[in-house]
């Protein structure tokens, strides 16, 4: 017990250097620091230390621009989800991440695949999470776009906007700026209360 004690403290030591080492864009260290305290909490099998050092090394690697790595973290998180039925909501959320981390790497179509599933996920769950529903659907609507469906990406602009009345009203004014978008003009990479979000998920 006393072993396992050392260990969790050495992982969390671990993890803060890394996220400095994130924060002042030295990827190289940060990912030596991260995969060190991922062995140590596969080593003590603490599931959910290890999904937010996965979610945390994702957000590393999206910073970097190493998507396929950050594929791969993400990815992983899914699968810890996938064999912990009990937590719906963490699985709708790792599947906004890898729809979010596809449309990061230029890959639209999947991004949509993914956010479509996320929205559904969050659609079933017994809690209702308005914000982060609606997260996901202006991420997926910034899928579609890119591909040219401008209609398609409208709707869920749409959608978002009515779940975030009386919820979210900075998010709210973001969809309100995208809807206001012409067709055919690039959209920003994401409205910033998203990126916000999505940096609050990723954080240690």
């Amino acid at each position: 017990m006393e072993l396992n004690d050392d260990l969790s403290k050495l992982a969390a030591s671990l993890e803060s250097s890394a996220d400095i080492a994130t924060n002042a864009g030295d990827f190289l260290r940060a990912e030596a620091l991260w995969g060190r305290a991922l062995a140590i909490r596969d080593r003590l099998d603490d599931r959910t230390c290890r999904v937010r050092v996965l979610r945390s090394l994702a957000g590393m690697y999206r910073s970097w621009g190493r998507w396929h790595r950050a594929l791969d973290a993400v990815f992983e998180v899914e699968m810890e989800f996938r064999r912990e039925p009990r937590d719906p909501a963490g699985l709708a959320g790792a599947l906004a991440d890898i729809g979010t981390t596809m449309l990061g790497a230029s890959r639209p179509d999947s991004a949509a695949d993914y956010l479509r599933q996320a929205v559904t996920a969050y659609q079933q769950l017994a809690e209702p999470a308005p914000a982060d529903q609606a997260h996901a659907l202006v991420w997926w609507g910034q899928a579609l776009w890119t591909q040219g469906a401008w209609v398609a990406a409208r709707r869920r602009f749409s959608a978002a906007l009515a779940l975030l009345v009386d919820v979210d009203d900075t998010l709210a004014d973001d969809v309100r700026s995208l809807l206001r978008q012409p067709n055919g003009q690039p959209l920003p990479a994401a409205p910033r209360s998203c990126r916000d979000r999505d940096v609050e998920r990723h954080a240690p």
